[in-house]
């Protein structure tokens, strides 16, 4: 069976919220939103923004991999096929 699709989330650690403006603490992310979310609050309190392996410093942030949904339907839609092929005709 496939390995299901993983999500990063991240999640801003209340004591550094301070820090980001405009980003909730302790609410779960997908981490494209999380970037996004940081690089806007970079933008308009420090100017440019850092590459992005340096946006969510593991200090001030939380990571974390889940299962998608969409990887559960897929996972069906494998299990399903394989029934098919099982299957005598």
């Amino acid at each position: 069976m496939p390995k299901r699709a993983e999500v990063q989330q991240a999640i801003l650690k209340p004591a550094f919220a301070r820090l980001y403006p405009g980003i909730p603490p302790n609410e779960w992310q997908p981490v494209t939103v999380m970037l996004d979310l940081v690089r806007a609050s970079k933008r308009l309190h420090d100017g440019p923004s850092s590459p992005a392996s340096q946006l969510l410093d593991p200090e001030h942030f939380e990571l974390r991999g889940t299962s998608s949904a969409g990887s559960h339907d897929a996972d069906r839609e494998v299990r399903a096929e394989g029934r098919k092929r099982q299957r005598p005709e």
